[in-house]
């Protein structure tokens, strides 16, 4: 046993090591013969009912295919037992008696043309399955990485915080195009296959049954064989996926942080630490070829003995004149080897198979997942909100308590939050990072839930309506401000579809955008990925006028003066106020220069709010 066989082992006597799987023994692998392709369609299943009308034309076609494969020994018998070797007593079916020894350019003319035509028609219902097999294949791939992307959007960023962006991209563009021959080209073709081993068997019995029984006993031994090594090429598969979506958050860490890589002068060190990485998926990538390489051999090793049996056991009988012609014992032989391409397609199956299998398990881990973000039984459309906004006794911890000892002291990330903004305040958040700030804006826009206590929109609980209805009505400017890779006219239509190009001009010039108004290309300027041609305060401007170009009640602004000159500083403190005038606002910064000029203040510590200064600027704590 290889190491890479051993590794796949469990340890201990009849326990299996953590993860892992106890060895497979002969009498467990046939009752889990067809697990792999079980977990496949079971997660999948609807992608395949989905695409039935072109799998069932791809299916119709590869029965025709199989009917002209069956029938293309036959004019082998026809040349050898008509015309080369004629036997005495035997007839052939569709030809008289004497007449290939009478007319054999005719006879072989006819058989050539019967050859050419068996051939012709399996050319061309194998071009029609595979077209259609992979028409389907190609929908099932576009559905399927359609619904996993939405998921990714739709699922909580307590979820995204636990996972690697890398891992999640690996899955999205590698175990999702893995599983597209499987779930299409593969399921006709195993399909078909196994329809054409019944019947192939079938006509094997029906010319010799002691001669079939033996290529039944190695049909048996190859798929025990088969199963044997697929389910440990489906754990290689796993782990090697897993190192793939290592690699791939190394990559991005790496090139995202380009320029304080090079600053450091560290980019050995990026190498060597994506050569780790790359190493142990070589690893596992080498495991499973090994795996594949031992099964192709002892597949044909098989397959090689049986054969031997039939040609020495028929030979014989041909010999002893038992009733076995020689054209008869050639046909059967090509029933032998063509029974073994099905069965050797199915052995190198099991390794692909096994790895979709993984793949579909990585993919369901994720479309399993219950969204946090959902609306509650009941909830409608929020109607044209007015601003006020109220958190009475909110608590909230970023982990889920998952044993007593965390449920005793969980590390909550706000605790017992008491605030009200009446309707049209303009509010300023202060604290150290870690404080809760944006925590208590994130439940706001209801990307978490609170773990205990209530918030209040225009005295209404913020559960009693849609998610969606309440976005809309809020608009943010994130620290990080998002350009999207497009031109400007993109970037604000994304933020507000319905917008005019006259509303649009109007929102970049309240913000002070000017520079992308004055440049040649005015809105259909385009921007580079992450606005990477754009200032720090370029791209903050920009962010600003897209909120302003949404319109909302409700405006939330995170450290909207951070990383930009003074100069741009000075200029927003001037138009904040006066651009969000009569909406409710709340504004999360450490510049005191720009928190002073706005009328309500406070200060939080530790999740709690520890300080407030009231609106008539009377100052007081809390």
């Amino acid at each position: 046993m290889g190491a890479e066989e051993r590794d796949l082992e469990n340890t201990g006597e009849g326990n299996p090591r953590p993860g892992g799987e106890c060895p497979v023994k002969p009498a467990t692998t046939l009752r889990k013969g067809l697990q792999d392709w079980r977990t496949i369609t079971g997660k999948h299943g609807d992608l395949i009912r989905d695409q039935s009308p072109l799998l069932a034309l791809s299916g119709g076609a590869l029965l025709v295919e199989i009917l002209f494969a069956l029938v293309g020994p036959w004019p082998i018998r026809y040349v050898f037992d008509g015309l080369l070797i004629p036997q005495e007593g035997s007839t052939i079916l569709f030809v008289p008696p004497g007449w290939p020894q009478e007319q054999p350019l005719a006879f072989l003319g006819i058989v050539s043309a019967a050859v050419l035509l068996i051939a012709t028609g399996q050319g061309i219902f194998g071009y029609f399955r595979t077209v259609t097999s992979a028409m389907a294949g190609q929908r099932m791939v576009m559905k399927l990485r359609k619904r996993f992307y939405s998921q990714l959007l739709h699922l909580s960023l307590r979820f995204h915080r636990e996972q690697k962006l890398g891992d999640l991209l690996v899955r999205i563009t590698g175990d999702v195009p893995m599983l597209r021959d499987v779930l299409s080209t593969e399921l006709v073709d195993i399909s078909g296959r196994a329809i054409q081993a019944i019947a192939t068997l079938s006509l094997m019995f029906w010319i010799d049954p002691e001669l079939a029984v033996i290529s039944l006993v190695v049909l048996m031994a190859v798929s025990i064989l088969s199963r044997f090594f697929s389910l440990r090429i489906t754990k290689v598969a796993k782990k090697q996926r897993e190192f793939e979506g290592e690699i791939a958050f190394t990559t991005g860490e790496g090139l995202t942080a380009l320029q304080l890589v090079k600053s450091l002068g560290r980019e050995e060190e990026m190498t060597r630490r994506f050569a780790r990485k790359n190493r142990s998926s070589l690893r596992q990538g080498v495991r499973a070829t090994r795996l594949q390489a031992s099964l192709s051999r002892w597949t044909e090793l098989i397959f090689a003995g049986g054969l031997s049996v039939v040609l020495l056991a028929g030979a014989w009988r041909v010999h002893q004149s038992s009733g076995m012609t020689p054209g008869i014992l050639l046909v059967f032989i090509s029933y032998v080897r063509s029974l073994q391409k099905p069965l050797r397609r199915a052995s190198r199956l099991a390794g692909k198979i096994g790895k979709a299998s993984a793949c579909a398990i990585r993919i369901a881990e994720v479309l399993e997942v219950e969204p946090e973000e959902k609306d509650l039984p009941g909830a409608v459309a929020a109607p044209p909100l007015k601003g006020k906004i109220e958190f009475q006794d909110v608590h909230f911890d970023y982990r889920v308590a998952v044993d007593p000892q965390q449920l005793e002291n969980p590390p909550a990330a706000l605790k017992g939050i008491q605030l009200q903004i009446p309707q049209g305040q303009h509010l300023v958040i202060l604290g150290h990072n870690g404080a809760g700030k944006s925590t208590l804006c994130n439940l706001l826009l209801r990307l978490y839930e609170p773990g205990q206590g209530r918030i209040l929109i225009d005295d209404h609980e913020v559960t009693d309506w849609t998610i969606r209805s309440i976005r809309d009505q809020i608009s943010v400017v994130l620290q990080d401000s998002l350009v999207l890779a497009g031109s400007v006219r993109d970037n604000l239509l994304f933020h507000n579809p319905d917008a005019s190009e006259e509303q649009m001009v109007a929102a970049l010039n309240e913000a002070g955008c000017q520079f992308l108004l004055q440049h040649p290309d005015k809105l259909d300027r385009i921007l580079a990925e992450g606005g990477r041609d754009l200032s720090g305060g370029e791209r903050r401007r920009l962010a600003l006028a897209s909120a302003l170009l949404r319109d909302t009640p409700i405006v939330i602004l995170d450290e909207p003066t951070t990383g930009i000159d003074p100069e741009t500083s000075a200029d927003l403190r001037k138009r904040l106020p006066r651009l969000l005038k009569n909406k409710t606002l709340i504004l999360i910064t450490h510049d005191e220069l720009l928190a002073s000029i706005f009328d309500r203040q406070i200060v939080m510590e530790g999740g709690t709010i520890v300080e407030q200064t009231d609106p008539t600027g009377t100052g007081g704590t809390r």
